[in-house]
C-alpha cells in the first residue's frame, strides 16, 4: 500500500505507519510481551517518528485504547496531546466498548 512503512529496530519490536499529505498516522505499534518494560516501545515511536519526518509529515496522528493506560502514559510522555475522542470505537474481548482517544503531536518544525 503506498505511503505505508515499516519501522524495526533492536528487540522484538516494531511501529507501521502510513504518511499522506504532511500527515503520519501511527497504525500499530507493537512489543513482545516478554520484552515490555525495556523502553522497545518508546524506541519504536521515536523511530516511526523520524522515518516520518524524512517523509516530510509535518503532523503525526494515532488512535488508542481509552483504558490502555501504559500507551496513553507513553505517549503523552512523548509529546502526543489528546485531540479528540470516538465513542465505543473498539469492542473489547467481553463485548463492552470502548472509546478510541485520537492523539497528535507536532514532528517537524522546520
Amino acid at each position: 500500500m503506498r505511503g505505508v512503512f515499516l519501522v524495526t529496530g533492536d528487540g522484538p519490536s516494531f511501529a507501521l505507519g502510513r504518511y499522506v499529505a504532511e500527515e503520519a498516522e501511527l497504525l500499530t505499534i507493537a512489543v513482545s510481551p516478554e520484552a515490555r518494560g525495556r523502553g522497545l516501545g518508546r524506541d519504536m515511536l521515536q523511530a516511526y517518528e523520524e522515518d516520518a519526518r524524512q517523509q516530510g509529515a509535518l503532523t503525526s496522528f494515532l488512535e488508542v485504547a481509552a483504558d490502555n493506560v501504559t500507551a496513553i502514559s507513553l505517549y503523552l510522555s512523548e509529546g502526543y496531546s489528546e485531540s479528540g475522542r470516538r465513542k465505543a470505537y473498539y469492542t473489547a474481548p467481553d463485548g463492552s466498548k470502548i472509546d478510541a482517544l485520537i492523539f497528535e503531536k507536532r514532528i517537524n518544525h522546520s
